[in-house]
């Protein structure tokens, strides 16, 4: 039963549950005050915890349901009932109780706006006015799979780096905190060889008495160092910054550039090819490109837009997109092929992200095996040095 918060004349507030709201107010009356206001308290959703791909397989199930001409709210149920995730069973059952309410699908999943961003509303709102929403949940689906795909790409092409990283300090820090530096430090001292080491065995050596009293205080660091980059990165200027350093990067700067742009092309061609109008196309598919330059690039282009200037000129004006881009939605907006040409362009930075994904991976595997066999190698060698030169001299003395 719903819940109200009456607002009492004295200043008193009370929470009633009532089958309506007229009958709340008549529940309020009877204590004898004046009410000065009574609202319907809205329970608070917790946000569920579901994967992009569940999601893309729950928008899949529904428009194939929808297409074989069961209803919205059975299917619902159907797919509450049969999905394991307990986040998708409570979106299914929020869902089936805002159609039941007589609401749009669309009213239900602003209730998630962490699952259900903008942008799937907007879709969901032309699909249900067009009566195509089988179609546009399909299509939503097909969405969420590609930007999966170049999600794994991206991640792909920076896991093996961090891992190999990681293994590189592990070892490096098990090798020199084990004690063996510090006492062949020792046998060093007792052979008379404390000031007359080799450059290379100073160095290291150097190195040790610098990191392993400061290894904790480091990684203390460098984890209150991410924690702040992180709520940087969370602020308007701070994300528009770091995404701008971003594309800056060599090899990352290019797959993060690529990647954006095919967001940015598929997302504004569904948006288009469902009758979405421009504006809120354009916004909405920068917000999608995930990278804040980008999308300050596409705000800026907006009002050009809308006034009557072509779509290629104005964001070639920004100076962000490259080219190619520009020239072929130039030809795609003459034709009147521009959906099309959207499709296309993202399929293409769809393969050249891709493409560097493999080729970053390529060039950073031998790099960091090299970078490992170096740090390990020089660590032994600058230990066995001097000893080799010890023996040489008791040698050469006999």
């Amino acid at each position: 039963m719903p819940s109200y918060r009456c607002l009492f004349a004295g200043g008193r507030e009370a929470t009633l549950e009532a089958a309506s709201v007229p009958a709340a107010l008549l529940q309020a009356q009877q204590t004898g005050e004046h009410v000065a206001r009574i609202n319907e308290e809205k329970p608070r959703l917790s946000e569920p915890r579901v994967t992009e791909q569940e999601l893309a397989t729950f928008y899949r199930q529904l428009g194939s349901m929808l297409e074989a001409g069961l209803p919205l709210a059975e299917g619902l149920q159907t797919i509450a009932r049969d999905t394991t995730n307990a986040g998708l069973k409570e979106v299914c059952h929020t869902l089936y109780q805002t159609l039941s309410a007589g609401e749009p699908l669309a009213a239900g999943l602003a209730k998630f706006p962490s699952l259900f961003p903008r942008l799937y509303l907007a879709l969901a709102r032309a699909g249900e006015h067009a009566g195509l929403l089988p179609v546009m949940l399909s299509q939503i689906a097909d969405y969420l799979e590609h930007l999966g795909r170049l999600g794994r790409r991206f991640s792909a092409a920076l896991v093996y780096p961090a891992v190999v990283g990681c293994i590189v300090l592990f070892l490096l820090s098990g090798y020199w905190g084990s004690g063996i530096i510090r006492e062949m430090s020792k046998i060093f001292n007792e052979l008379g060889m404390g000031n007359s080491v080799p450059l290379i065995t100073g160095v290291v050596m150097a190195i040790y008495r610098f990191a392993l009293p400061t290894f904790s205080l480091t990684l203390i660091t460098v984890f209150i160092l991410m924690l702040i980059i992180r709520a940087y990165y969370r602020t308007r200027r701070g994300r528009y910054r770091l995404d701008r350093v971003k594309l800056w990067l060599p090899f990352i700067g290019q797959i993060v550039h690529r990647g954006a742009l095919a967001r940015f092309c598929r997302t504004l061609a569904l948006l288009l090819d469902n009758g979405v109008n421009i504006e809120e196309a354009l916004e909405l598919a920068g917000e999608a490109s995930g990278n804040a330059v980008i999308a300050r690039a596409i705000r800026s282009a907006i009002g050009e837009v809308v006034e009557g200037a072509p779509l290629a000129a104005s964001l070639e004006a920004s100076g962000v997109f490259p080219a190619p881009l520009t020239e072929q939605l130039t030809s795609g907006e003459k034709s009147g092929s521009l959906i099309m040409m959207l499709n296309s362009l993202a399929d293409f930075y769809d393969a050249q992200t891709d493409h560097y994904s493999r080729a970053f991976s390529a060039v950073v595997e031998p790099a960091l095996i090299v970078l490992i066999g170096f740090a390990v190698g020089t660590s032994i060698i600058a230990l066995m040095l001097p000893l080799v030169q010890a023996i040489r001299s008791l040698s050469g003395a006999d």
